[in-house]
């Protein structure tokens, strides 16, 4: 997930449903225990005692083998943490967790990469970034997007162009120049969408819905008719390979006298189950004034196995195996029959106060873990970006249950870093100035060197690595610089270099050091049309090219 990427880019489309049964169809009533599926309870903890804070909101980020990790909210600091519970009930308050053996670091609003052996792969400088899956990272700096391997390389570069791009499971799914792109293990496959004539005067790829796993993604787009009204609603769902496999349209029965309406709004959710299944639902209108909800669910060759009307929402929906648990906390199996688990569904008729919602379950899902916690969803009003909007708040009220599969290996302790160390290294940044191209280190074999408050460096290698052809005259002690019709002139001791013949006055004239000739970095950079930025708080130098 990418910090302040990942965070901020998670969408909940949900499936906003009325329970009304239409032409006969009928919704299962068959439940099924949850002891059919291998799974045990480990513990159940109260969270307000547990948690040394008294907490206003809390929200589920992800359950990993290492534990759940939450965001809350201190009522009395007005302060955001991160909480890391882990599966054998200990907490740990702002964790630093290994992924892949590397471990995202945040110091003064840049993001950076350590590794076991604390050292860094990456110093604070990146602008956005995620955290290691599958032994990759998304990366955001100067806004260009790259993708980072475990060892600290740039794989890829996204195009400056590139848009909404979405990470997930080690690939990444972007558009660029109006085509959509899927990068993963090297290979970046452009994405071909067959069967797409859906009589309707215009289709609009809605890339934030889109979803990634470990075997597929769904990439959706809807379908309009000449006055705007939304005529269907198309998930495509490809392998992680960007193989087309099957598309699954929402609004079938639009063309019935008993659907004329359209969709109503957005309202569509879908998930691809973790045994490859895919379950979606969506609101039609039956006529102005009533509604009706479809759920669907479909085998991964494409064929339809189960459908249901009823009142289901799965907007935010999470799986495990061949189940899923939709936002009222309610589980399901792939037949659409529901699984009592715990009997967790959500009471509609319970309240707190008249600021408060209903109660309130959610689900967390890992590979081998499941969570529920209950909580309470108040009325209350945010700020984001400067602006107030109404929301809602999800505060603990209870306990929290945990239960873990027969296939899990439970950790002796979580994959966390040492804070002490941590702090040591940051408090370390400053003592050498590193330098970044296009988020490549760019080494030297003489160090640069601070003079006037400004970055010299070794003046071929800075050069070379701007793409430039360097000559060198060593009679007069002047290195010219060619690049795309620029003519850069630098002469050690001057405090002035050419630019296509034009003086430019430097704060900091080139120098000789063990044999090398230094030069100002920022001044030959932007001469050469690079952009260059100066992090002093990890002493590092930025540089991007067009």
């Amino acid at each position: 997930m990418l910090k302040k990427l990942s965070k901020y880019l998670i969408v909940f489309v949900v499936c906003l449903s009325l329970s009304i049964q239409v032409l006969g169809a009928t919704t299962s009533e068959k439940t099924v225990d949850e002891k059919e599926y291998d799974i045990e309870k480990i513990y159940t903890i109260s969270l307000q005692d547990t948690l040394d804070r008294n907490i206003e909101r809390m929200d589920i980020l992800n359950v990993t083998d290492d534990g759940i990790f939450m965001e809350i909210l201190d009522v009395e600091s007005e302060r955001e943490e991160t909480v890391l519970i882990s599966h054998d009930g200990q907490i740990y308050y702002n964790p630093i967790v290994f992924y892949d053996g590397i471990a995202l670091i945040e110091y003064n609003g840049k993001y950076g990469y350590i590794n076991k052996n604390y050292e860094w792969v990456f110093r604070p400088i990146f602008d956005e970034a995620s955290e290691f899956v599958n032994k990759r990272a998304l990366v955001l700096i100067d806004k260009r997007y790259m993708i980072l391997n475990e060892r600290g390389d740039i794989e890829y570069v996204l195009p400056n162009e590139a848009d909404n791009p979405i990470f997930g499971e080690g690939y990444v799914l972007y558009s660029f120049d109006g085509v959509y792109w899927l990068w993963n293990n090297g290979n970046n496959v452009k994405l071909n969408i067959p069967n797409r004539d859906y009589n309707a005067d215009n289709i609009d790829i809605n890339p934030y819905t889109a979803k990634l796993t470990k075997s597929y993604f769904v990439l959706p787009e809807i379908a309009y008719n000449i006055d705007g009204k939304k005529r269907d609603y198309i998930c495509h769902i490809f392998d992680k390979d960007g193989n087309w496999l099957y598309n699954v349209s929402a609004c079938e029965e639009m063309n019935t006298s008993y659907f004329k309406g359209g969709l109503s709004g957005q309202n569509v959710g879908y998930i691809i189950l973790q045994n490859g299944n895919f379950a979606i639902c969506f609101v039609l209108h039956i006529d102005e004034q009533r509604e009706t909800s479809k759920t669907q669910i479909y085998d991964n060759n494409g064929t339809m196995i189960a459908v249901d009307y009823s009142e289901m929402d799965i907007g935010s929906a999470k799986s495990y195996k061949d189940l899923f648990w939709c936002w009222d906390g309610t589980c399901y199996n792939s037949n659409l029959e529901k699984v009592n688990f715990l009997n967790i569904t959500r009471k509609d008729n319970e309240r707190k106060s008249e600021n408060s919602g209903k109660m309130y379950n959610e689900i967390g899902i890992g590979d081998h873990y499941i969570v529920f916690w209950r909580g309470e969803w108040n009325k209350k009003i945010f700020e984001y970006e400067g602006e107030e909007y109404n929301g809602n708040s999800f505060v603990p009220e209870t306990e929290i249950t945990v239960m873990r599969d027969s296939v899990a290996n439970p950790k002796d302790e979580p994959s966390l870093a040492d804070k002490g160390k941590v702090d040591k290294m940051l408090s370390q940044l400053t003592e050498e100035t590193a330098v970044y191209i296009n988020g490549e280190p760019l080494t030297f074999d003489v160090s640069p060197l601070m003079k006037n408050d400004r970055v010299l460096v070794p003046m071929r290698a800075i050069f070379e690595a701007l793409g430039a052809e360097v000559d060198w005259n060593d009679e007069l002690q002047c290195a010219t610089a060619k690049k795309d019709g620029n003519v850069i002139d630098v002469t050690v001791g001057s405090d002035n270099m050419l630019k296509n013949n034009e003086i430019v006055s430097l704060d900091a004239e080139a120098c000789m050091l063990n044999d090398r000739t230094l030069v100002p970095l920022r001044a030959v950079s932007e001469a050469l049309e690079a952009r260059v930025e100066w992090l002093g708080d990890s002493n590092s130098v930025v540089i991007t090219t067009e």
